[in-house]
């Protein structure tokens, strides 16, 4: 098991998230803070790198979600995707994101160079859960055919949130 990890890199109104090994929820704390960071006032283009990742859940991909949402805030170019993995593609295609993204199977050329970012989840349990609920409510949002396949983990989120005792 390859551990995620993600590097970021900003040049010239370029933002690139590049993401590697197993991308899991504990992921998602700083996805959110390169989001708030990097995707800021100025950027024209959006580049996610999924070159070197292995697996994706879907608290990341809903993170994933979140930047490109940024992105078109800011009134960046629709966003760039390197996917050469085609089950990680075919797990997009699934939650009808195929059009958000515009898909590459290589990186182009002249990209930044990325550094890395502490991938270290929060230590609050409830701050971890918020974080997965948010990046789950993303994927309704974008496609409200998603609620079927993520209502009953919404459920139990949202219990744990209203009571306040998230689940390790």
């Amino acid at each position: 098991m390859s551990e995620g990890a993600l590097q970021v890199a900003r040049h010239e109104g370029v933002v690139v998230l590049r993401l590697e090994g197993e991308l899991r929820h504990l992921l998602a704390d700083a996805l959110e803070r390169s989001i708030e960071l990097q995707l800021a006032p100025g950027m024209r283009q959006l580049v996610i790198d999924l070159e070197h990742a292995t697996f994706m859940d879907s608290t990341v991909i809903g993170m994933l979600v979140l930047a490109a949402r940024r992105a078109a805030d800011l009134g960046a170019e629709p966003p760039l995707l390197i996917c050469p993995d085609v089950d990680l593609w075919q797990q997009l295609v699934d939650l009808h994101l195929d059009t958000l993204f515009q898909r590459l199977d290589a990186e182009p050329d002249a990209l930044p160079r990325a550094a890395p970012v502490s991938s270290a989840g929060p230590g609050d349990p409830r701050a971890q859960a918020a974080l997965v609920l948010k990046a789950h409510r993303a994927l309704i949002q974008h496609d409200p055919r998603n609620a079927e396949t993520f209502k009953d983990l919404l459920a139990v989120l949202e219990a744990e949130m209203s009571s306040g005792d998230p689940a390790d």
